[in-house]
């Protein structure tokens, strides 16, 4: 057993390492057994005729090492264009989709994420629905237990790709957040005298304190390369009271632009003090950033 283990890994590390030798024009996102090509360009037509030529080297691929493709399990989106233009494979046409799901996350042709959104509020509210059937038979430290557990780990998963949506729809968020304190708590304060009285945090306070945490792991080395790659640190030639700085990219638009993960993350670690970046450890980090309180977010949820 413990070979087999090791070994289907290794084998099928080989395979995609394989396939990497083949890709010319298009880069390939390989996690765990889902794989997916991409390619970008300013023209339409080079972006179709990169993915064309290289899934027919795929599929050939796939044929010679005695694999077979699935085409109903094939996905295509086109991003930041309205065009619908068809994509042939071997006599297999690919309609573009308005939506696909990758890992779990719903990814729309808009980045809006409004979509996967409602599929977290969905399953959140079915478990609010439980707990809130049984909440009168159990203690308030359990139902704790179960809101964290149940409910709140619904909206930590990948939280990083979509945590700065439109705020309409990042609203149903923390009105389930509320619902889920008023049933937990058993009270009818407001939303905001729940948060100070009972030490609680919004989502989107939650979301902020992850993405500095991750941005600490990736500046100190405790990142894998990609998450390193994506926050660059500011070199400088003289130190600054605020410590450590990342590099600010520019921004050609508000909504792509200034609200994207990249800018954003810039400006929140930028603007902590000095002695959270310099903790020692991120145990460390996170316990100064929660003594910390609220972090200021000037995004277009927070305005």
């Amino acid at each position: 057993m413990p070979q087999g283990s090791i070994l289907g890994p290794l084998l099928f590390n080989i395979f995609i390492n394989d396939i990497f030798l083949f890709i010319e024009k298009c880069e390939i996102c390989n996690f765990a057994d889902d794989n997916t090509i991409y390619s970008c360009h300013k023209s339409l037509n080079t972006i179709l005729e990169n993915l064309s030529n290289d899934m027919e080297v795929l599929l050939d691929w796939f044929k010679i090492n005695s694999l077979k493709a699935n085409p109903d399990k094939f996905q295509f989106m086109i991003l930041g264009s309205t065009e619908k233009p068809h994509l042939v494979l071997n006599s297999i046409i690919l309609k573009p989709d308005t939506e696909v799901i990758l890992l779990g996350i719903t990814i729309d042709n808009r980045l809006t994420f409004e979509n996967h959104i409602s599929k977290l509020c969905r399953t959140a509210s079915y478990k609010l629905h439980a707990l809130r059937r049984i909440r009168s038979y159990i203690s308030e430290k359990k139902a704790k237990e179960l809101c964290s557990a149940f409910i709140n780990s619904q909206f930590n998963y990948s939280s990083l790709i979509w945590m700065f949506c439109r705020k309409t729809v990042y609203s149903k968020l923390e009105n389930l957040h509320y619902k889920t304190l008023r049933v937990v708590y058993q009270s009818s304060d407001s939303y905001e005298e729940l948060l100070s009285n009972r030490n609680e945090i919004s989502i989107h306070q939650r979301h902020l304190r992850f993405l500095l945490t991750e941005i600490y792991k990736a500046i100190n080395n405790q990142s894998p390369d990609f998450m390193r790659s994506f926050f660059i640190e500011k070199e400088m030639s003289y130190n600054l009271r605020k410590g450590k700085s990342l590099v600010l990219p520019k921004a050609n638009s508000s909504y792509f632009g200034i609200n994207s993960l990249r800018f954003r993350s810039a400006m929140l670690w930028n603007n902590i003090p000095e002695y959270l970046k310099c903790s020692k450890t991120v145990a460390e980090f996170k316990c100064n950033l929660k003594a910390y309180g609220n972090i200021d977010c000037t995004c277009l949820i927070c305005r």
